[in-house]
């Protein structure tokens, strides 16, 4: 009895050592508790299987919880990181003069906050995640380590050499915000903004000539199609008029409804009514 026992404790023992590798290779978070198993499936051997999805959904969400776990780690690191980049981009319209961009890089998940004095919309914005409009557009997340975005301000020829000062604000899940300053003239001439608002106004004056052209040709399509019109209307009467009579018959116009309108009618000898062809 005494050897029977040891014979079932080191064949125990091998299974344990033949599954741990399994184990292992599906799951590299950590050992999965064992799989539960039915009498149905002892006897009929399908342990194996049952145990093989198990591993399988077991090494899945300990995957996905790691991945929660390291992403709430980075939500709530402070912030290290924040730069400020200012590019001008020169348009060449009056209506569209152009605008500056600051290309902000900040510490991923970092909330951002961008305002400008003379005042204009607050930007907010988290780093490294699309905001509704970019989704929207289909742009792709930042890198792994740090956002790039930016903020856009226009320029406008009301104001032009106007100076922009910009307070760009990073606030990590913890520790102390970070802050960066700065300054930027709108590089717009009262010279340039003059001569795009002659050239606008000068495209303006094309357009209107053009649509006038336009309209002017509609018109007169119009006229020649009603023109075309009536007169195969009138040639279409005087056929039927013509072949009323050839068949004897007399061209009478009734009064119908109380508008004044009349239509015609073939009438016979005997006071009937003749069905004249077209």
């Amino acid at each position: 009895m005494r050897a029977h026992a040891s014979v079932v404790a080191l064949l125990a023992a091998l299974l344990i050592l033949a599954v741990l590798p399994g184990q292992a290779a599906a799951n590299s978070y950590g050992p999965c508790p064992a799989p539960p198993q039915t009498p149905l499936e002892k006897e009929l051997g399908t342990g194996e299987v049952t145990h093989q999805a198990w591993e399988e959904a077991c090494a899945q969400e300990a995957k996905e919880a790691a991945e929660a776990k390291a992403k709430a780690e980075v939500e709530q690191a402070p912030a290290t990181l924040l730069e400020v980049n200012v590019r001008q981009d020169h348009g060449s319209a009056y209506n569209q003069p152009g605008h500056t961009d600051l290309l902000i890089k900040a510490t991923l998940f970092s909330h951002v906050t961008v305002s400008t004095q003379p005042a204009t919309p607050t930007l907010r914005y988290q780093s490294g995640v699309p905001t509704e409009e970019e989704e929207h557009l289909g742009v792709e997340e930042a890198g792994p380590s740090h956002g790039i975005q930016g903020a856009k301000i226009k320029w406008s020829c009301r104001h032009p050499r106007e100076t922009i000062h910009y307070t760009v604000t990073a606030q990590g899940g913890s520790g102390p915000p970070l802050t960066r300053t700065g300054t930027f003239t709108i590089p717009l001439s009262a010279r340039w903004c003059a001569a795009a608002k002659r050239q606008e106004h000068h495209e303006l004056e094309v357009i209107n000539r053009e649509e006038a052209r336009h309209r002017a040709e509609e018109r007169q399509e119009a006229a020649e199609h009603a023109r075309r019109e009536a007169e195969a209307q009138h040639h279409e009467l005087e056929q039927w008029e013509a072949n009323c009579r050839k068949l004897g018959g007399t061209v009478v116009w009734l009064h119908i409804g109380n508008d004044g309108a009349t239509a015609p009618y073939c009438r016979a000898l005997n006071g009937g009514t003749i069905n004249v062809p077209i």
